[in-house]
C-alpha cells in the first residue's frame, strides 16, 4: 500500500483580497516578499502582520480561507474612468472593430470577408494602423468570453509595478532592511538623509570585499530616498511612535446611524476646559473638568457636571443624576449610554442602577474616541463658541494664545463659570445646527412623543438609588471610613440604642462625600443626615479623588489631616493637568524657555510695607507651578 502525499500550492495573496483567518475576515492591505499585512473588516483598530510561512501553515490547517477576490486583477488600470487619453482611444478603436464584426458577420470570421471589412472600417475612421486578422480574432474572442464586457478589450499593462526595493539585488535588499530596522524603525530614529548615507557606505564597504568582476551597483540617494518612503507607514510608525499612535493614524470608520427616537443613544465624555479658575480669595485653582451627556438624536445636552475633580466615573454619575431629575427642559432615561470606562467599583455601581431602571451602558475601549464621535465633536463647538471667548482662557495651543497671559485675566470662580455655561447652553440649544438642519431645541420638541414622554425621577428617589452602603463604628459624635468623618447630633444616640455596641450603617454617594445618611442596623427606617466634619474638603469630593489624594499623601510620607488634604487636592488637580500627556509637558517646557512661565519666588521673612491691591495668588497653588510645590523655606536676607 502506497502513501498518497497531498501538496499545497504556494500561498499567493494580493492587495484587496478578503481572507477569513479562523473566525474573523481580514482585508489584505500590503504584501511584501516575506510578510503580509491584514486589517480586520469588523474591528477598526485590529491590524495583523504575519510572515507568509505562518499564513501558509494556517492555510494548510484550514484556518485561512480566501472569501473574496481582489476587485480588479490589474488594479485601477481596469477602471474605464481612470484610463489615460491614449488607452481610452485604443479601447474605443477596438470596440469599433469588434462590434462591427459582430454586427455584420454575426460572430463568424471568414478570412476574406474579415480582411475586406477591416480595410473598409479602417478607411472609415482614418486608422493608419488597422489590426490584422489574427489580432482581430483575439479581440473578438476575449470580448465574447467576457460576455460583451468592454473591460476585456482594455490594453493590459506590459509590466506590473512593484516596490523599488525589489528591483535591487538580494545583497542590497538585505543591507537596506538591516539598516532600516536598526537605525530607522526605532523610537529614536535617524533622518532619511543619514540613513541613505549609511546604506551607501555599507554597499561601498561590501564592494571592497567583492571581486572586481562582481561589483554591486550603488543606488543613488534619490533612489534610496524613494525606497525608504515606500516602506509601509503603519510598520514605520509602529516602531517609531508606538502602537497607539500608529493605529490612530491608520484609523478608519463608518458614519454612525442616526437614532430615530429621542434618548435612544446618549454619549458621555469628560474633558478639561480651556479656562483657568480662581478661588474667592483670588488664588489660581487650575482648569475645571466638564462632563456632559449628549442626546445624539437632538444634540441636546441632557446632563453635565463642572468641577475641579479629574475625569472619573463619579463625575459621570453626577451628570447622570442631573439628567434624570425632573424639572429640566431636556432630560430623561436613555436606552443606551456610551461612556468611558472607569474604576471597577464605580462602573459596577452605575451598571447596577441603570439595569434596575431599564437602561444599558456600553463602556468604550481605551483610546477609541471614534466610538462616541458626536460628543467629541461637541467639545470643539464648546471651545470655539464659548471657552476661547472667556477671560482667562488658555486657548487650544501656543499659536492661538500668542502673548496672551491667562494668569493676568483669570476672573471666574467655579460658580461663575457654571452660570456662564448655563447661558451658553441656552444659546446653543436655540442656535442652528448644520447636521440637524434645525436647532437642537426644535428637534427635541418635534420628536417628543406625548404618549411616551421621557422618564424622569424625583431628586430623593435618584439619590437613594445611587447610594452605597458601609458599616462603621462611631468615635464620639462622628462616624466615618477611609479617614473621612461625618457628624450629627443624633449619632451618639444611635450608637447607644442596643445593649451590645454595633457598627452603624452609612449610606453615602460616591460622587459627593459632603453628607451621608446614618442608621442603626436594627432600626433601618430611622435615618439621620450627617454633615462632613471638614466641609471645605469633603464638599463635592468624589471617592476617586479622595483615593488619589490619599495616595499622594502616602508618597509624601505625611500624616493625614484635613489641612494637608485640602492642599493636596488642589496640587493634585494641577499635577494631573500637567502630566496627562507628553504634549502637555513639552508645552510647559517651551513656555519656560520663552520665559512665559516664571518660577515662584521663595518666601522671605521680610514683611511687606503695604498691602498689595492685586489678587492674593497663593504660593502653594499658582498658575505657573503645575507640579506640587515643595514646602516653603525661610531665607535670611542680609542688607548692605
Amino acid at each position: 500500500m502506497t502513501d498518497i502525499m497531498v501538496t499545497f500550492p504556494t500561498l499567493i495573496m494580493q492587495v484587496g483580497e478578503h481572507w477569513r483567518l479562523r473566525t474573523e475576515i481580514y482585508q489584505v492591505t500590503s504584501v511584501h516578499p516575506d510578510r503580509v499585512q491584514l486589517r480586520s473588516l469588523s474591528r477598526t483598530g485590529h491590524i495583523l502582520i504575519h510572515h507568509k510561512e505562518q499564513l501558509h501553515q494556517a492555510q494548510r490547517k484550514g484556518n485561512l480561507v480566501k472569501v473574496q477576490e481582489a476587485p480588479f486583477p490589474d488594479g485601477s488600470q481596469r477602471i474605464i474612468s481612470g484610463l489615460d487619453e491614449a488607452t481610452a482611444y485604443e479601447l474605443e478603436k477596438r470596440l469599433f472593430y469588434v462590434r462591427n464584426i459582430e454586427k455584420e458577420l454575426c460572430g463568424q470570421l471568414p478570412r476574406l470577408l474579415t480582411d475586406a471589412l477591416i480595410k473598409r472600417l479602417s478607411i472609415e475612421i482614418h486608422d493608419s494602423s488597422p489590426p490584422c486578422y489574427t489580432t482581430l480574432y483575439e479581440w473578438s474572442r476575449s470580448y465574447r468570453l467576457a460576455g460583451g464586457n468592454p473591460i476585456a478589450l482594455i490594453p493590459a499593462r506590459r509590466r506590473t509595478r512593484q516596490l523599488r526595493v525589489l528591483r535591487q539585488p538580494a545583497a542590497i535588499q538585505e543591507l537596506i532592511d538591516y539598516w532600516a530596522e536598526n537605525l530607522f524603525q526605532q523610537d529614536t530614529p535617524i533622518t532619511i538623509t543619514e540613513l541613505t548615507d549609511v546604506i551607501i557606505s555599507s554597499i561601498e564597504d561590501l564592494n571592497d570585499r567583492r571581486p572586481i568582476t562582481d561589483q554591486l551597483h550603488v543606488p543613488g540617494k534619490t533612489t534610496l530616498w524613494r525606497i525608504i518612503r515606500e516602506m509601509d507607514a503603519y510598520e514605520v510608525q509602529l516602531h517609531q511612535k508606538g502602537k497607539r499612535r500608529a493605529l490612530k493614524n491608520q484609523h478608519w470608520s463608518q458614519k454612525t446611524i442616526c437614532p430615530h427616537r429621542l434618548l435612544e443613544r446618549v454619549e458621555g465624555d469628560t474633558q478639561v476646559m480651556d479656562v483657568f479658575l480662581r478661588s474667592e480669595s483670588g488664588d489660581i485653582l487650575g482648569r475645571p473638568y466638564l462632563t456632559i451627556l449628549l442626546d445624539v438624536r437632538s444634540r441636546c445636552i441632557i446632563g453635565y457636571d463642572i468641577s475641579l475633580n479629574p475625569p472619573c466615573m463619579e463625575k459621570t454619575l453626577r451628570a447622570l443624576k442631573n439628567s434624570l431629575i425632573s424639572g429640566g427642559l431636556y432630560g430623561g432615561l436613555a436606552q443606551y449610554y456610551i461612556l468611558d470606562n472607569g474604576n471597577e467599583f464605580a462602573g459596577k455601581k452605575i451598571s447596577e442602577v441603570m439595569d434596575l431602571l431599564g437602561a444599558h451602558i456600553i463602556f468604550c475601549e481605551p483610546y477609541t474616541p471614534n466610538q462616541k464621535p458626536h460628543v467629541e465633536r461637541w467639545f470643539k463647538t464648546l471651545n470655539v463658541q464659548f471657552s476661547h471667548h472667556l477671560s482667562g482662557t488658555t486657548f487650544s495651543n501656543l499659536g492661538e494664545r500668542g502673548d496672551y497671559n491667562p494668569a493676568e485675566h483669570t476672573i471666574y470662580t467655579l460658580d461663575e463659570i457654571i452660570e456662564r455655561f448655563e447661558d451658553f447652553l441656552q444659546v446653543y440649544h436655540n442656535n442652528f445646527h448644520r447636521s440637524l438642519n434645525d436647532s437642537p431645541h426644535n428637534t427635541w420638541m418635534q420628536n417628543l412623543d406625548r404618549f411616551s414622554p421621557p422618564r424622569l425621577f424625583d431628586v430623593s428617589d435618584i439619590r437613594r438609588m445611587m447610594m452605597s452602603k458601609r458599616y462603621s463604628a462611631t468615635i464620639g459624635d462622628s462616624i466615618g471610613f477611609e479617614k473621612l468623618r461625618w457628624t450629627a447630633p443624633g449619632i451618639p444616640s444611635l450608637a447607644q440604642r442596643s445593649v451590645k455596641r454595633k457598627k452603624l450603617c452609612i449610606y453615602y454617594d460616591i460622587s459627593d462625600l459632603g453628607n451621608v445618611s446614618v442608621c442603626h442596623p436594627d432600626w433601618p427606617d430611622d435615618l439621620i443626615s450627617a454633615q462632613a466634619v471638614d466641609v471645605q474638603y469633603q464638599s463635592n469630593l468624589t471617592l476617586e479623588m479622595h483615593h488619589l489624594i490619599q495616595q499622594e499623601i502616602r508618597q509624601q510620607a505625611a500624616n493625614f489631616d484635613f489641612t494637608t488634604a485640602r492642599q493636596a487636592r488642589v496640587q493634585l488637580i494641577l499635577k494631573l493637568q500637567a502630566d496627562k500627556s507628553k504634549r502637555g509637558r513639552r508645552r510647559e517646557a517651551r513656555l519656560a524657555e520663552n520665559r512665559s512661565l516664571s518660577q515662584p519666588a521663595p518666601k522671605v521673612s521680610i514683611p511687606s510695607k503695604s498691602p498689595s491691591s492685586q489678587p492674593n495668588f497663593s504660593t502653594e497653588v499658582t498658575l505657573t507651578d503645575f507640579n506640587p510645590p515643595k514646602p516653603a523655606t525661610t531665607l535670611q536676607v542680609r542688607h548692605e
